[in-house]
């Protein structure tokens, strides 16, 4: 889903909605080199544009292999982490309902990928593509991770994502993608399944991508 698009939800509707209960994801780590989310799922990434808005810095300057500095930010403030909490809620509760699109794409300013452009998660994926020069990962989300992460309530939702690095004008494209299943719900315990074949908690996926620039 290599698609450059609106945001999958209006947010002054959001901003207005009351917030569900979060999903716990307190998930193992694994040692599996290859993301799985399920027998049920097959993989894929996918690429959508996030510029940010203002120079607030949200975590350190990463030195890119190409000798740049590179530096995630996204706007902050009590506002915006409530608008951010209430898609993450409504994200929730589509999954164990049910209801609303099996794929969700967050373009360009969006309020989930302002969210992740702050979490640890990204934070570590430009680390080792600075360490390492490599372009693509699995950033895993155990119990470490939970506790880092904190109250971002789009990086708890998400958890764990793989993530891909390729060069852009002015910067570096960090793409991520998620599934949300039961079987990451359940430890790793637990099959997927997907939505056709019984919607409640059947398999999503949603797409982020941030835009990183570099001097």
């Amino acid at each position: 889903m290599q698609l450059a698009s609106r945001p999958a939800f209006q947010e002054p509707l959001l901003a207005a909605m009351p917030q569900l209960s979060e999903k716990p994801r307190l998930g193992v780590r694994s040692w599996n080199p290859a993301w799985n989310p399920g027998p049920n799922v097959p993989n894929s990434t996918a690429a959508i544009g996030l510029q940010f808005r203002c120079s607030e810095i949200v975590s350190g300057p990463v030195v890119a292999n190409n000798g740049r500095n590179c530096t995630a930010s996204a706007p902050s403030g009590p506002g915006l982490s409530a608008v951010r909490t209430a898609y993450a809620a409504l994200l929730t509760g589509q999954f164990f309902t049910g209801a609303g699109p099996s794929e969700s794409s967050f373009g360009s300013g969006s309020f989930p990928s302002d969210g992740m452009a702050s979490t640890d998660g990204v934070q570590a994926a430009l680390n080792d593509y600075y360490m390492t020069g490599r372009t693509s990962g699995l950033y895993t989300f155990g119990p470490a991770e939970v506790i880092g992460t904190g109250f971002n309530s789009m990086g708890q939702f998400v958890g764990s994502f793989t993530w891909s690095i390729t060069p852009a004008q002015g910067g570096i494209s960090v793409e991520l993608s998620n599934y949300t299943s039961v079987w990451s719900l359940a430890y790793h315990l637990l099959p997927s399944h997907v939505r056709s074949s019984f919607a409640p908690l059947g398999t999503t996926h949603q797409t982020y991508t941030i835009f990183v620039p570099c001097t």
